[in-house]
């Protein structure tokens, strides 16, 4: 089947946008709330809506932030807020060998 049109990432851009209610035209959601969007997105399939969310995620990169001191700011509370988990106690942290077995499971069981 052939694609109408893509995506940045050269999916097709309309395979997600009907299961969403996505008007062609418009791009706009058919009068669905933030809520019914995300219900209809969580019927899809873990496939398609990881294909969503890498969408939804890489449009981010389209808007020119304003503040980036803002965005600094924020990146830098969170850096402090899992850094004081830490040295709490309260969050080990998990060796990369762990944590890619854990992927690679979840991968392995799609």
């Amino acid at each position: 089947m052939a694609c109408a049109a893509t995506t940045r990432r050269g999916r097709c851009s309309g395979d997600y946008k009907a299961l969403l209610g996505v008007k062609p035209s418009s791009g706009t959601l058919s009068g669905m709330t933030r809520n019914a969007v995300l219900e209809e997105a969580l019927k899809l399939s873990i496939k398609e809506r990881a294909d969503v969310a890498v969408e939804l995620l890489s449009s981010l990169d389209d808007k020119e932030w304003e503040d980036t001191e803002e965005v600094e700011r924020a990146w830098g509370a969170e850096i402090e807020r899992r850094a004081r988990r830490i040295l709490s106690g309260e969050s080990a942290g998990s060796p990369w060998e762990d944590v890619k077995q854990r992927i690679e499971n979840r991968l392995a069981k799609q």
